[in-house]
């Protein structure tokens, strides 16, 4: 942790949220003294408080300790930049058009990244047709608990619809028409694809 880094970012974010350091040194069982120190580079936080201090700020413990809230481009929603979470867990799938934190039964959740997607295979292909101004979406792969599609999400650039599956479901399944969309889906074995 550099001190002076992880003071300008405790610093800029106390600012923006419009509390003292009086306010927010109660907020999180310190006194201002010890804010003014972090501010001014002259000490840090315990790492027993980081968690608390960084949730009082809004952000991520990772950014007070490195002591950057990384740049704009990096953190701002795009769906080029668009994330999938999948809870190695329970299943829970969760989806962000940018860098998140994810956490699922108290564990960090891995990103699937678009950009990390694999072409849809032989082995991996969804069949989409038109019906009734909805696509219909079909699949031949397995859906036993071992091995199955876990989501299927339309993306475009404005928008994403995400249907989650489930293991002994049927493999198909209809979503509005979303013209010009990428369709992205996840198995269970194999990963994150794109078609």
């Amino acid at each position: 942790m550099d001190n002076e880094r992880s003071g300008m970012i405790i610093r800029d974010l106390r600012i923006r949220k419009g509390v003292t350091q009086k306010q927010l040194a109660d907020a999180i069982g310190v006194s201002d003294k010890a804010v003014s120190k972090w501010e001014t580079g002259m000490g840090a936080p315990d790492i027993s408080i980081v968690g608390s201090l960084a949730a009082e700020l809004g952000v991520s413990a990772d950014v007070i300790l490195s002591g950057s809230l990384g740049s704009k481009e990096e953190s701002s929603g795009n769906m080029n930049r668009m994330n999938f979470y999948v809870c190695p867990e329970c299943g829970n799938v969760m989806a962000a058009s940018g860098s998140a934190e994810v956490t699922c039964c108290g564990r960090k959740v891995p990103a699937l990244n678009v950009k990390e997607a694999k072409p849809a295979d032989d082995g991996h292909r969804l069949e989409v047709s038109e019906s009734d101004g909805e696509l219909y979406i079909t699949f031949s792969h397995e859906m036993t608990k071992q091995h199955y599609i876990g989501f299927v999400c339309a993306v475009r650039f404005d928008r994403f619809l995400m249907v989650q599956m489930f293991p002994e479901q049927s493999s198909e399944l209809r979503i509005p028409d979303m013209r010009k969309c990428r369709l992205y889906f996840w198995c269970s074995r194999d990963g994150l694809f794109v078609q």
